[in-house]
């Protein structure tokens, strides 16, 4: 599948891909134009040859999320599926369109701490979403992985791939993005729905209030005495990093914790509520 090529989908539509916009482990994300309307959506063509008859794990995660009405992620408007072989096949999933990710967005516009904590919190609030109604929880959760609108600051996840049971308090965890490992992770492949994401949401956090620094040290040493921070990083900020970075897991903060962290109740930079109509290019 290459770009300027026409896809049709499972409902029928046509599909027209444009431009690379991303290219991940598992496949390459492109700008494209539905034909029937001319609307603008994304579309991810997989690396991976699938057989007759069989879907991409992240068809069957999104159809799952979708389904339970999860709030706050990416929607699958359709797939689209390319014969390659008589045994083999390609497939693509149609997703709507936001205009960056947030590691793009930051090299771009940089955000301020406030901006930084209302982020944070609507993917909290996001996973704890999937969590109560899908029983799933993302086991990837990083920059590049959080989608936003310049214009409107609507803020979703995306990249369903790897998702976690929360019926069980542990699951196996192979691969991931290395420096955003939790250390049971890391040493152990074990991932705790609700706590091992404690940790990832900590290691955005300080990226994304540090120019997107991610902390190797962290990684190698699990030593959170050796961050580092920008000079305007509040107190309550650095102390939010340093709960979702408790190397134990077991003292780790559950993520439903997380909410009632005093840097979300602390109102002394600007009014922080969800509705707040911030600007974000100040």
């Amino acid at each position: 599948m290459t770009s300027q090529r026409t896809l049709l989908g499972v409902s029928g539509e046509r599909y027209m891909i444009d431009k690379e916009l991303q290219k991940g482990s598992n496949g390459k994300v492109f700008s494209g134009l539905r034909i029937s309307d001319g609307a603008t959506v994304a579309i991810k063509c997989l690396f991976k040859d699938f057989e007759p008859g069989q879907l991409p794990q992240e068809v069957r995660n999104c159809m799952l999320l979708q389904v339970t009405d999860v709030t706050g992620i990416v929607n699958m408007l359709d797939y689209c599926v390319e014969e390659t072989s008589e045994d083999s096949r390609k497939i693509a999933i149609v997703f709507e369109f936001m205009p960056l990710d947030l590691y793009n967005y930051m090299n771009e516009y940089g955000v301020k701490e406030v901006h930084v904590k209302r982020i944070v919190k609507t993917v909290i609030k996001t996973l704890l979403s999937m969590h109560s109604k899908a029983k799933r929880m993302h086991m990837d959760i990083k920059e590049e992985n959080v989608l936003i609108d310049p214009e409107t600051f609507e803020v979703k996840l995306c990249d369903f791939d790897s998702l976690a049971s929360t019926y069980r308090l542990m699951t196996k965890r192979v691969g991931g993005t290395i420096p955003c490992l939790a250390p049971e992770t890391v040493k152990k492949g074990q991932f705790f729905p609700t706590r091992s994401v404690t940790w990832n949401v900590g290691i955005m956090t300080y990226s994304l209030l540090n120019d997107l620094y991610r902390p190797w040290d962290i990684y190698k040493n699990q030593d959170v005495s050796k961050l580092v921070y920008d000079s305007e990083v509040s107190t309550l900020g650095k102390d939010f990093v340093a709960s979702c970075l408790i190397k134990n897991v077991l003292c780790r903060p559950d993520l439903i914790m997380l909410l009632d962290n005093p840097w979300f109740n602390d109102d002394s930079d600007v009014e922080f509520t969800d509705d707040s109509d911030v600007e974000l290019n100040e």
